[in-house]
């Protein structure tokens, strides 16, 4: 049996592994349009140091398999740290843990009341939060829509105590109420340095011991009748073509279909795109806190979406000073401003600093990294609609349904539905 896997990235590379390790007799063809595996583990270059492209770890207990599967299968060293996750709420810093009671007087008059039991609903929120709270998140959520209820999951209960919740049966929300219950004391795991890209040729060096086939630098395009791959390496021709009796796992995300199939729907998806600017700044403190990652509902910076530490720092004893190193996420519109968003960072770290204690001393870059796509509710459920019908059609093939990025967690699982479906065919 041949298995022909679509996208060498974190998803396709797990499915790859465990379908040759489950049925080393099969043929597994792993391709890709980059030129290495997992490229969304690139790091990015700012100033002379490189960095994730944005705030990424390996999120245990949640991602436990993971972890070890890296550590067992692929011999890469992993560094464990606690996972301490603060909020910024218009000026005040809080735990990502804490009760009301524990909020700054401030922000407490936000929450008019507290909720004996989970929400059904994000609309249930809106009932218990005054009117200038609702103004905040309904201004923060521009930073990805002009539609705060095609956001809201982005914001809601992100921004609230524990005693807020929602009923949810996703995994990743389900791991939040236990981390924020304190049913579970929740960490990190990064490769040293903490650059996911340590993984990439161990992972891609694995996959070849295996025997799995890895086509790079291919093309592919969906067809009526199934897909076109495209490389100049396959033996004999340079394309392979799959047919509705072949089977085709695509472990990417499915725009490309669906510009095939409704490219209507397809370009009232994508028009929904903004930029991630990422900002790598040095600060001095005389004492340092300790956190992980700072999620920011900020009216002022509204455009700043979460704040983290690098391992990067200094240690000035001379002067009793710390210096570190702070890495911001921007999220904006795609014609940004660098002056502006300069000023911003300036202004932030002013002596009226949000983050207190902290001094500005360098912005060391500032730059665009991605793009990002925040599409209304209404578009993606047809986009999905498209997709399902189109798929009915393929039994033998298993297209990803997410149009977004995937975390590491549910790479873990849906690689396992992966074996799943080739183990029923």
């Amino acid at each position: 049996m041949e298995i022909n896997i679509i996208g060498a990235g974190l998803y396709g590379c797990l499915s790859a592994f465990k379908i040759k390790k489950k049925f080393p007799n099969y043929v597994v063809n792993l391709i890709d349009s980059s030129d290495h595996v997992i490229s969304a583990f690139d790091p990015i270059k700012m100033g002379k140091s490189l960095y994730n492209n944005g705030f990424h770890g390996i999120e245990l207990p949640r991602s436990k398999n993971l972890s070890d599967f890296f550590e067992s299968f692929l011999n890469v060293d992993l560094i464990e740290k606690k996972n301490i996750k603060k909020l910024l709420i218009d000026g005040e810093l809080v735990d990502y843990t804490s009760p009301l009671s524990e909020y700054p007087q401030s922000i407490k008059n936000y929450y008019k009341k507290i909720p004996t039991r989970s929400f059904e609903k994000f609309e249930e929120f809106y009932d218990c939060i005054s009117d200038e709270f609702k103004n905040i998140l309904k201004k923060i959520s521009t930073r990805y829509s002009n539609n705060i209820y095609d956001v809201q999951h982005l914001i809601l209960p992100w921004f609230f105590p524990v005693e807020y919740d929602i009923i949810s049966n996703d995994e990743g929300d389900k791991f939040r109420t236990k981390v924020r219950s304190g049913q579970i004391i929740p960490t990190y795991k990064w490769p040293k340095g903490m650059l996911l890209s340590k993984i990439q040729e161990p992972f891609h060096e694995s996959l070849k011991s295996l025997g799995i086939n890895i086509y790079l630098n291919s093309k592919v395009y969906f067809e009526d009748f199934g897909a076109i791959v495209s490389n100049s390496n396959f033996v004999g021709k340079s394309t392979k073509t799959f047919s509705k009796d072949d089977i085709v796992i695509s472990c990417i995300t499915p725009i490309g279909l669906l510009k095939k199939i409704s490219l209507n729907t397809y370009n009232d998806l994508t028009k929904c795109s903004k930029v991630l600017i990422n900002a790598v700044i040095k600060v001095k403190s005389k004492s340092s806190l300790a956190f992980t990652e700072i999620l920011c509902a900020d009216t002022e910076f509204y455009e700043l979406s979460r704040i983290s530490k690098p391992l990067i720092q200094e240690d000035i004893k001379d002067i009793g000073e710390k210096k570190e190193y702070f890495q911001l996420e921007i999220i904006t519109e795609n014609n940004w401003n660098k002056d502006y968003f300069l000023k911003k960072i300036n202004d932030f770290f002013s002596k009226t600093t949000k983050i207190k204690g902290y001094e500005l001393e360098e912005v060391i870059e500032i730059k665009e990294t991605r793009k990002v796509f925040f599409p209304s509710k209404t578009s993606l459920e047809l986009a999905h609609n498209h997709i399902e019908i189109w798929s009915k059609k393929f039994p033998n093939y298993k297209i990803l349904k997410a149009f977004g990025p995937i975390n590491m967690s549910k790479t873990w699982l849906y690689s396992e539905e992966v074996v799943d479906f080739i183990d029923k065919i």
